[in-house]
């Protein structure tokens, strides 16, 4: 009789190690070795930095504009976003895969939040990351994903957590 696993939902840590203890039973999250983009990916990674650099007038424009979809203006050639108010009164937040990816199996999306700082529980976190996977697939049945806040935040200006998500 084959062994099941147990469904896989929610918040996991960062911490390497313990991503090391998961992997086996589940090999499409991140580990040691797949938390990082591959070779090529950081080569594309910086193309795409410097072609973001070039059109906005700073990464939180960017994503102001890109992500959430905010009117961006041309100053001097470069992209402005005019609203760039994040209120948590507006808390916004949108689930669009990672344009830069780790080096995993699985589908790697980031749950962004118009606000600096965390203002939902985790479970308020997950409950979203699933709604916005149902909305995506009509169910949520057969899914397995797993979210996490990166230590190093790379766009510290907004609260975002990584999600990792199959379909089983």
């Amino acid at each position: 009789m084959q062994q099941t696993r147990p469904k896989l939902w929610g918040k996991i840590t960062s911490n390497a190690e313990e991503l090391d203890r998961l992997q086996p039973f589940y090999p499409w999250i991140p580990g040691s070795s797949t938390i990082r983009p591959t070779p090529e990916d950081r080569e594309a990674k910086a193309r795409r930095l410097e072609e973001i650099e070039a059109a906005y007038e700073s990464f939180v424009d960017y994503i102001l504009h890109s992500v959430f979809e905010r009117e961006a203006v041309e100053r001097e050639g470069k992209l402005a976003v005019i609203d760039r108010s994040m209120d948590v009164a507006t808390d916004d937040e949108r689930f669009v895969p990672n344009i830069f990816p780790y080096a995993v199996s699985s589908n790697h999306f980031v749950m962004w939040f118009s606000t600096h700082t965390k203002h939902q529980s985790d479970e308020e976190i997950t409950r979203k990351i699933a709604q916005s996977l149902e909305s995506m697939h009509g169910s949520d049945t057969g899914l397995d994903f797993v979210w996490y806040e990166n230590p190093k935040m790379s766009v510290p200006e907004f609260y975002h957590v990584q999600v990792f998500w199959i379909k089983c």
